[in-house]
C-alpha cells in the first residue's frame, strides 16, 4: 500500500504526520483485504451455482455481475472515504497520475542522487498534463475528416500511417516534457531523462519496423 502512495510522497505533500500516516496505511490495507474476501465470496457463490464442477484453470474466469461490481466499488469507495476523511480528495488526485509517478519514480531511483519529492511531484504533474494533451491530439488525428474511402490506404498501409502519426505526436509530447522538466533537473539528470524518453521512442520505432517486415513476408 505504501508503494501505491508513492513511498510516502502522499503524506509529505499533505503534511500528514507518521502516526496518522500509519493509521491510513493500515486502514487501506484492511479495506482492500475485506473487499478481496467479499469478491471471493461472490465468485464462490457463482462456482457453487454451476451445474458442472469447474476445472482449476476455469476458476479464474468466473465473472461477477455488473450489480456485484458496482456493489464492491461503492463499498470500497465508502471505506476509503471513511479512512482518509479530509484527505480523500487529495488521495484521489494523487492517484490519477499513477503511471507517470511510476515512470518518474523509476527514473529517480536509478540516479546517483534520487530526486527530492517536490521535484518528483512536479515532474509527475508535468507528464500527466502533457499526456492528457498527447491523448487529445491522438484523438483529434483519428477524428479528422478523411478523404473518400476509395482513396484511403488499406490493410498495412493504413496501419503504418496510423503508427507514423502516433510517433510524430509522441515525439512532440516528449519534447514538451523535456522543455518543461529541464528547469528542475541538473544537466546530467536532464540528459539521462532525455535518454529514457528517446529509448521509449526508439522501442516504438522498432515495433513499426518489425511489423512492417512481418507484413512484407
Amino acid at each position: 500500500m505504501k508503494k501505491r502512495l508513492g513511498d510516502g510522497d502522499f503524506f509529505l505533500l499533505n503534511d500528514i504526520g507518521s502516526e496518522r500516516a500509519e493509521q491510513i496505511i493500515q486502514g487501506l490495507v484492511d479495506a482492500d483485504l475485506y473487499i478481496a474476501r467479499k469478491r471471493k465470496a461472490m465468485s464462490d457463490r457463482h462456482v457453487a451455482d454451476k451445474a458442472e464442477p469447474l476445472a482449476e484453470e476455469d476458476l479464474d474466469r468466473i465473472i461477477l455481475t455488473a450489480e456485484e461490481k458496482v456493489e464492491l466499488d461503492t463499498e470500497k469507495d465508502a471505506l476509503y472515504r471513511q479512512i482518509l476523511d479530509e484527505y480523500y480528495e487529495s488521495y484521489e488526485s494523487f492517484l490519477r497520475p499513477g503511471v507517470q509517478r511510476l515512470v518518474v519514480g523509476s527514473f529517480s531511483s536509478n540516479l546517483a542522487e534520487p530526486l527530492g519529492y517536490t521535484t518528483r511531484e512536479t515532474m509527475v504533474q508535468i507528464m500527466y498534463e502533457e499526456n492528457a494533451r498527447f491523448v487529445a491530439e491522438l484523438e483529434g488525428e483519428s477524428a479528422m475528416p478523411g478523404v473518400p474511402v476509395t482513396n484511403t490506404p488499406q490493410g498495412w498501409a493504413a496501419e503504418k500511417e496510423k503508427y507514423d502519426k502516433h510517433l510524430v505526436v509522441k515525439r512532440a509530447f516528449y519534447n514538451r516534457v523535456m522543455d518543461r522538466t529541464a528547469a528542475y533537473l541538473t544537466a546530467s539528470q536532464a540528459e539521462q531523462f532525455k535518454r529514457l524518453l528517446n529509448n521509449d521512442l526508439r522501442r516504438f520505432e522498432l515495433l513499426i519496423e518489425l511489423t512492417e517486415i512481418d507484413e512484407a513476408n
